[in-house]
């Protein structure tokens, strides 16, 4: 389902290191028998130290085609690639680059998503300029055609608020039909207030996207800088009851700064998304810089939404991290499950991601040592009940990482809708970014 929106990015993914070494035939198997089989190794093609490659990641229904950005390449001109399985085996080389259409430090991949069908890819520079609109945000939609992709960008959506330092393109959701995009532009000033954050919705019809939004979802604080639409996730939308999660991960509480905060929508029409009865989520750790909200996803039902709070304190740790996991029930969304990674450790857990079916999740923790090795990152592999989350495989960075730089394994992540097919980065790693596949069973 998406598209795991990567809040290391929150200090700019700032120091790129260390390189792949041996890879284990398998991670660790628990008591349920899950486990993650020996991953596809996925190298950075620019090879060039401050790539970011894996920044974002995301993969189609089937789980047979990736998407990785790398919004450094270039000078943080940015390029996207494109990975396609076929008889089991991934290619080792991208089957198709996207490139920046426009010049300049666009950031072009900082986010990335697929269709469902994997026919239509889309494409995030945040930093895009619009004319004289400096750093307004862009996302470009390629369509293939019979297999065939495009040189240049099918359609180019451009930043709806005309505003400098928008980020339009932020992050990116596809809705599990497919028939609906929500981009976030966390920068967008609302009232003269600067970086409270808008939410703009794009629904297809006969097939088509329009070329302005068919929705502007507001936010629900708008005199609060909160960076609203930092993360975006959206459930099926094709009877137009579709689901909307939506984080704000700098929104400050009362005299509470940047605890962070994320909100849940309705979908009412094409055109209408309402706040959710009970969708206005809290930060529960209530502690200043938790940055709850930074990632969200929920699952193609709508019924199940995951927050991140990467610095949350756990157990008077500070930046050990946790994922929240609501539930609707009898109408309203309902705080169910907390989940925590490493014992005793500033590992950044945070990260979620879930199938569109609900029965496969993700959480992460970057910042985890392994082996001694600090920031090397582990991923944390739950079965859903479709009420419950549990751990299952827990997967360790595949390099075991280095004594003198990170890699941040796990710092994206994003599943194929059944739950099989795993992408899962480490963008710091050798200071370009590795990516990894997995099948997950």
């Amino acid at each position: 389902m998406r598209n795991v929106r990567t809040a290391a990015s929150l200090a700019v993914l700032a120091t790129l290191m260390a390189t792949a070494a041996a890879v284990p035939a398998t991670a660790a198997v628990s008591a349920h028998g899950q486990r993650m089989h020996k991953p596809f190794i996925v190298a950075d093609p620019g090879a060039t130290a401050g790539d970011a490659f894996g920044h974002q990641v995301a993969i189609d229904a089937a789980g047979t085609e990736a998407i990785v950005g790398a919004y450094g390449t270039d000078a943080a001109s940015g390029k996207a690639y494109l990975y396609t399985e076929k008889s089991g085996k991934w290619s080792e080389v991208p089957t198709e680059r996207f490139t920046d259409p426009a010049t300049g430090a666009n950031h072009f991949g900082y986010s990335v998503a697929l269709s469902p069908n994997g026919e239509t890819a889309y494409v995030g520079a945040d930093h895009a300029n619009d004319g004289t609109v400096s750093e307004g945000g862009a996302v470009y939609v390629y369509q293939s055609v019979h297999g065939k992709w495009p040189s240049k960008p099918t359609t180019t959506i451009s930043d709806p608020g005309k505003e400098a330092n928008d980020f339009f393109g932020v992050d990116i959701s596809v809705s599990s039909d497919g028939g609906t995009v929500v981009v976030g532009a966390p920068g967008f000033t609302a009232s003269g207030n600067a970086e409270v954050g808008r939410v703009y919705v794009y629904t297809a019809a006969h097939g088509k996207l329009p070329a302005t939004p068919s929705s502007t979802i507001v936010s629900p604080t708008p005199s609060t800088r909160g960076f609203f639409g930092y993360s975006v996730s959206v459930s099926n939308n094709a009877k137009g009851k579709g689901v909307l999660a939506v984080g704000a991960y700098v929104t400050s509480i009362g005299t509470v700064a940047a605890e962070g905060a994320a909100y849940i929508f309705d979908a009412k029409s094409s055109h209408s998304w309402v706040l959710a009865q009970g969708g206005r989520l809290a930060d529960p750790g209530k502690t200043k810089d938790d940055f709850f909200g930074g990632v969200v996803t929920i699952d193609g039902a709508g019924t199940l939404v995951m927050v991140g709070a990467q610095d949350e304190t756990e157990k008077s740790i500070a930046d050990a991290g946790a994922v929240y996991l609501y539930l609707r029930k009898a109408g309203g969304w309902h705080e169910s499950e907390t989940l925590t990674g490493p014992a005793n450790s500033s590992a950044n857990f945070a990260y979620p991601a879930v199938s569109s079916n609900g029965k496969v999740a993700l959480t992460a923790a970057p910042s985890a040592t392994i082996k001694g090795h600090q920031g090397a990152g582990e991923v944390f592999t739950y079965s859903g009940s479709g009420t419950t989350l549990t751990l299952g495989a827990t997967t360790p960075d595949p390099t075991g990482g280095s004594a003198t730089a990170q890699d941040n394994f796990g710092n994206a992540s994003a599943l194929n809708s059944s739950g099989t097919v795993a992408v899962i980065s480490a963008p710091a790693t050798g200071g370009k970014g590795v990516v990894y596949i997995y099948a997950i069973s």
